[in-house]
């Protein structure tokens, strides 16, 4: 039986005082380590979190760590890994995909005319996603945020966007609109992991300022 220490007990107690129900469920993270080897100041191993916010951003730490590392399991940090999560993900993948297609409805927003209120609907948020949150598997949550992402830039490439102003006005106002609903949910789903670079995405797809890059390339 395992035995509750001070604050454990001093939590239980003002729950109880306030009338509240205890917790049902108890969340045991893993250890995160180096090398597969726990960190330790002995070995000279231990990696400083505030260093690594100043030089990539709090957001980018936060969202390595929940993609790479499975809540309940152990996981290896590593310098290399973060930044290929960092170039591949969030500048090659996200930032790359929000910048393209707002670019394009920044420069054409006489063809698109009053466009509707971008909201993530909650029948739109998928059932797997769901799931995954419920079961704390924030990497599978975030895989399937990702899938979003590819899609919509997999419908970027088939429609040849960058052509469809001057082919077909209805076609990019119609590409243009579902992209922009894609990114708002895509926008919803990220929240609890890049909550800063969600907020972006919202003020960005509301096309009331020219649109910068969320994410650059690392400089080596």
């Amino acid at each position: 039986m395992a035995v509750l220490g001070p604050l454990a007990r001093i939590r239980i107690f003002l729950l109880f005082s306030l009338g509240l129900s205890l917790p049902k469920t108890l969340l045991v993270h893993g250890h995160i380590t180096i090398g597969d080897q726990k960190m330790s100041k002995t070995l000279g191993n231990v990696i400083d979190p505030f260093q690594l916010i100043k030089q990539y951003g709090v957001d980018p730490v936060r969202y390595y760590l929940l993609r790479e590392i499975r809540t309940t399991e152990d996981g290896d940090f590593s310098i290399e890994k973060l930044e290929k999560r960092y170039d591949g993900d969030l500048n090659n993948g996200l930032s790359n995909l929000v910048h393209r297609v707002l670019t394009l409805a920044w420069n054409n927003k006489n063809l698109l005319g009053e466009l509707p209120l971008i909201e993530a609907k909650q029948t739109s948020i998928p059932e797997e996603y769901k799931n995954s949150m419920e079961n704390f598997d924030t990497s599978k949550a975030l895989e399937c945020v990702w899938r979003k992402i590819r899609d919509a830039d997999k419908l970027v490439n088939d429609s040849k966007l960058w052509t469809l102003p001057k082919e077909n006005s209805e076609k990019f106002k119609s590409v243009v609109i579902e992209l922009l609903e894609t990114l708002g949910l895509v926008s919803h789903l990220l929240k609890p992991f890049l909550p800063n670079t969600s907020g972006k995405i919202e003020t960005l797809i509301a096309l009331k300022e020219k649109p910068e890059p969320i994410f650059m390339r690392l400089t080596k």
